[in-house]
């Protein structure tokens, strides 16, 4: 009954294998904040936690600041903190520039417009 549906497909062999029950949920609805007023900031947003909104902060009070300064005044381990840069490099909020051993942190430009809120 449910293989006639196309509910449940079959893994492996005949001997050894099963049927496996296939989950079709369905799509949710996007919505395009691109194009609403305010939407760089929704967008860039979108996604960050608490943890990344005070090390996105500290990075734009203190330009050029390099990670292990940051675990320090943030009182994070540093490969939290390194976790956290990247999340942030990947959505161009931040760019590191500099040599590996004098290098740090800035703002980039597609994040220059987002200054998140941060509980203290």
């Amino acid at each position: 009954m449910l293989r006639d549906k196309n509910l449940v497909e079959r893994r492996g062999n005949k001997k050894t294998g099963g049927f496996r029950i296939k989950f079709m949920l369905p799509k949710p609805d996007t919505v395009d904040v691109s194009k609403e007023a305010g939407a760089l900031n929704e967008g860039l947003s979108e996604g960050l936690n608490e943890g990344l909104k005070s090390l996105f902060a500290a990075i734009k009070d203190d330009s050029g600041i390099q990670a292990k300064d940051l675990a320090e005044s943030l009182h994070r381990p540093i490969k939290t903190v390194e976790r956290q840069i990247k999340v942030l490099t990947d959505k161009s909020l931040i760019e590191r520039r500099g040599s590996k051993k004098t290098g740090g942190y800035w703002g980039s430009e597609g994040g220059e417009s987002f200054r998140p809120e941060v509980r203290t």
